[in-house]
């Protein structure tokens, strides 16, 4: 059988695109999928495989981040089978308290940096408020550091409080797009496209849904994932 192999950019949503474009590109045309180490090895039970650098593979995918609605070429049925907790992982996980109602905001230096919308909190709130919620009882969940450079940092806690949400309004990321598509509650997304980036803070409209998309910048589109 021939291999495939990847190569891995940014943080742990980035890099699930990229694993999951490339494994259902796998499952299509019976390549065996052999990625490089990554951040999932240490938090999902993804199965055994080589693990072959470029050029070591029969083919590469081409480097990008599979952010667009043709690269969607998997479900939400096949990512949900694919990305679940280890074991070790989930019996921690279970310990923590997740809050019902979640804010999840992206304050990073490199996410304003690199020029994502940042989006005031009066955007979150009125969220909230429209569906009858207590503001001052909603869960911030705030990304304000620049883990993209530091391996050490554990994004599991957070990207579980946010997948267990019963009401998810998330930020414009990568990371709550995953956790919002393994989760099983009502999500809202902002609608960045032609907003500024970086900073000062926008207002924002949020919607009902997971499909916005992620980050106002070329190649991305809008995700519409198929259920199954």
């Amino acid at each position: 059988m021939k291999t495939l192999t990847v190569q891995f950019l940014g943080r742990l949503g980035n890099q699930m695109f990229i694993y999951a474009h490339g494994r259902a590109l796998c499952e299509r045309f019976g390549y065996e999928f052999c990625p490089p180490p990554w951040i999932g090895d240490l938090l999902f039970d993804l199965p055994e495989t080589k693990r072959l650098k470029p050029g070591d593979a029969d083919r590469t995918m081409a480097t990008a981040q599979y952010q667009d609605q043709a690269s969607l070429i998997y479900t939400r049925k096949q990512v949900r089978q694919w990305f679940k907790w280890r074991q070790d992982v989930l019996d921690i996980l279970l310990n923590m308290n997740t809050p019902e109602v979640v804010f999840n905001v992206r304050l990073g230096i490199d996410h304003i940096k690199a020029g994502f919308v940042v989006i005031k909190p009066d955007s979150y709130e009125a969220v909230a408020e429209r569906l009858g919620y207590d503001v001052e009882k909603v869960h911030w969940e705030v990304d304000q550091n620049p883990t993209r450079f530091d391996p050490c940092v554990d994004p599991a806690p957070s990207f579980y409080v946010l997948q267990q949400a019963k009401i998810l309004i998330r930020a414009p990321s990568t990371f709550s797009w995953w956790a919002a598509t393994l989760g099983n509650g009502r999500v809202f997304a902002p609608v960045v496209k032609g907003k500024n980036g970086g900073l000062p803070a926008e207002d924002c409209e949020f919607v009902e849904g997971n499909w916005p998309l992620v980050a106002e910048r070329e190649p991305n589109t809008d995700l519409h994932l198929a259920e199954e």
